[in-house]
């Protein structure tokens, strides 16, 4: 029995066929694989401009894929900054494969690229993709490859609100709502999500055109690069929100960065017996209350807030390096002990703070400063 042509091609889940009125024919499908090949570079555009994902020209075969739960779109090639048009409306894929020597931008506030199926992915290679288009997904999206995905997504409601898994390379904020709608994160280990300087839960007004995201992050791992799994590479991110309600480990773990940002406003941060690890020459302020955990400052400044177990209480721990600072916010009252290295530092932010748990020297001194202490213990 001879099939349509149309029934030929490869999609991903067996289907059941009607060939004739009393017969239904099951046939086995597969993933359909479509290929850009226009690599002419076209440099930044805005708007509606770059070359149109629905054009037949810039794809192998000059042939539109068709655009559906099965489709897997690779785009390589690419030597010269290029803009690719997101089209209008939704573009509905399973998976997208970037390879690319320099930047490659998917653009305008008008496209929806929609992420269904079976495990539905964004696999940038090498290089760096730009999303600056709208995301919709609910069932769960990740992100593998070594290299970045800059995430300016063009609307803080667009309906991405699955899981977002991070398991390689770099994903980087371009704006506010760059991880999309509240939802929960997972970062592996060799992986990492910098801030960029944005507030991943917006601004402290909470309106309707700006709403606070909370997110939950699962963590782990010392992240791309060994520059944390989560890190702020840019401006002070001082607000009340800064975009992560609940910190969860999923094994030893660090954060970093060089600009400032807040960890657990009034969430929970649950270290599940493993180790948060403070790196970069930034302050990471902590306020949420914190159980199972131990912390390692290593650089820079980790600051209490907001909770007396911001540093997981007389169950936790905190071990602060030669250099690094320990500090606390706000009249808290600390009773987790602390191990200080020759060097340390101890210090109040604002008002006083009293620690109440044991205290271990390895070596030499610690310096204590703030507003009622500055001599060494």
């Amino acid at each position: 029995m001879n099939l349509p042509r149309h029934l030929c091609r490869r999609v991903v889940v067996p289907a059941c066929v009607l060939v004739a009125a009393a017969a239904v024919l099951c046939v086995p499908l597969s993933a359909a694989d479509f290929t850009w090949t226009n690599t002419t570079p076209n440099g930044w555009l805005s708007g509606d401009n770059g070359y149109n994902i629905n054009t037949s020209s810039n794809w192998s075969g000059n042939v539109t894929p068709t655009f559906d739960s099965t489709a897997s779109l690779l785009f390589s090639g690419f030597t010269t900054n290029t803009t690719i048009f997101g089209g209008f409306g939704t573009t509905t894929m399973n998976r997208m494969t970037v390879s690319t020597d320099t930047n490659l931008r998917f653009n305008s506030v008008g496209s929806t690229f929609s992420f269904t199926g079976d495990s539905p992915t964004i696999d940038t290679q090498t290089g760096l993709a730009r999303l600056e288009l709208k995301v919709s997904n609910t069932a769960g999206l990740t992100k593998t490859g070594t290299g970045t995905l800059f995430s300016n997504l063009q609307s803080v409601t667009a309906g991405f609100t699955g899981p977002f898994t991070i398991s390689q390379g770099l994903l980087t904020s371009g704006n506010n709502w760059a991880l999309g709608d509240a939802k929960t994160v997972n970062i592996a280990s060799g992986a990492s999500a910098d801030m960029a300087g944005m507030s991943w839960a917006a601004a402290d007004d909470n309106t309707a055109d700006n709403p606070v995201r909370f997110y939950t992050l699962n963590i782990a791992g010392t992240g791309n690069a060994g520059l944390g799994a989560m890190y702020n590479s840019a401006a002070n991110i001082n607000g009340t929100f800064s975009g992560i309600l609940n910190l969860n480990l999923t094994a030893n773990a660090s954060v970093g960065g060089t600009g400032i940002y807040h960890i657990g406003n009034f969430g929970a941060i649950d270290g599940n017996g493993f180790t948060l690890t403070k790196i970069g020459t930034n302050e990471v302020w902590v306020g949420g209350a914190a159980s199972e955990i131990s912390y390692q400052v290593n650089e820079g400044t980790l600051v209490g807030n907001l909770t007396n177990d911001a540093f997981g209480g007389a169950a936790g721990a905190v071990s602060v390096a030669g250099g690094a600072t320990l500090a606390s916010s706000n009249n808290r009252t600390f009773a987790t002990p602390l191990t200080f290295a020759d060097g340390a530092t101890l210090t109040n932010k604002l008002n006083t703070a009293t620690w109440s748990g044991n205290v271990s020297l390895t070596s030499g001194s610690t310096t204590v400063t703030g507003a009622s202490a500055s001599t060494p213990i």
